[in-house]
């Protein structure tokens, strides 16, 4: 299952995050616990969160993720910021046992000077004094601005190396900040084997999902297109002739989907997989039908 979301504003209250998220069409979202600029929280009320739970059950709903404040430093090398962003954590922790099952995403810190190292141990320390929470914490990686810690997974594997309870603690992958960081997300992830076999199980789920579509309603497709090729429909609604027929609008449309770099990229690909590029160039096509339809139809 896929959960798509984003982030939503707590004024109008959870339950209300809930029903809004549904009429976006999504079945997650995130939210700030306290004032993301600030320290400053609202009030839980258990009627509220309650009514929340209804609805996320009743709408199929994955995990929810609550961000931390940003002004939240648990690495800093003023004692003061430290123990302020400590209690801040604390303080989220406790609140977030009301929405059992959901996570805790933050931004690790900035050393502000006193080195990676150092910020790695403080920013692990202060997770091993909360970690008794039921709450899974998320470490969110970072684009290196500044003195930030966590902006290769170096750094991030090095924080939870050093924290006691690594069931209940985990990564949120943030695409901007990692690309940012100097990744490089399209070339050394996404056109990768990862990437491949990605797009060809989402269409295998489409394929499922769809019962197998392209297969069940290929005689329809063919009657509508090769089989009415010189054919000019009626328009039901004038009686007039359409100025082009079915199979001519396809065409139209491979025109203008199919280029240079469609062909070019095929070529290519046969020259330097062989004959066996071919057939998952077919493969992916097959598969690749229904991520298209659903895109557009669903």
């Amino acid at each position: 299952m896929i959960y798509i979301g984003c982030h939503l504003s707590t004024t109008d209250g959870y339950d209300a995050m809930g029903q809004k998220m549904t009429g976006f069409g999504g079945n997650t979202f995130a939210w700030f616990t306290r004032n993301p600029r600030g320290g400053r929280t609202k009030p839980l009320y258990k009627a509220d969160i309650d009514a929340l739970y209804k609805h996320l059950k009743e709408n199929s709903f994955g995990p929810l993720v609550a961000h931390a404040s940003y002004t939240m430093n648990l690495c800093s090398s003023k004692e003061e910021t430290r123990a302020n962003g400590l209690d801040m954590l604390q303080q989220d922790l406790k609140r977030m046992e009301m929405f059992p099952g959901q996570m805790y995403n933050f931004h690790p810190g900035s050393h502000t000077g006193q080195g990676v190292e150092i910020g790695i141990q403080q920013i692990a320390d202060a997770l091993n004094h909360v970690m008794e929470s039921n709450t899974t914490v998320l470490l969110e990686t970072m684009a290196g601005k500044g003195s930030e810690v966590g902006s290769t997974f170096e750094e991030l594997r090095e924080i939870i190396d050093r924290i006691d309870c690594k069931d209940k603690n985990g990564v949120c992958f943030d695409t901007c900040h990692t690309w940012d960081a100097g990744y490089d997300v399209v070339n050394d992830f996404v056109w990768t084997k990862v990437g491949v076999w990605l797009l060809i199980a989402v269409g295998l789920l489409m394929t499922v999902l769809t019962k197998c579509f392209q297969v069940s309603h290929l005689p329809h497709w063919f009657k509508k297109t090769i089989g009415n090729m010189f054919e000019k429909k009626v328009r039901s609604h004038t009686g007039e002739k359409a100025s082009i027929s079915q199979f001519q609008a396809l065409c139209t449309a491979l025109a203008a989907t199919v280029g240079v770099g469609n062909i070019a990229g095929v070529a290519g690909a046969i020259v330097t997989g062989g004959p066996g590029a071919v057939f998952w160039m077919w493969v992916a096509a097959f598969l690749g039908m229904m991520t298209n339809y659903s895109e557009n139809v669903l």
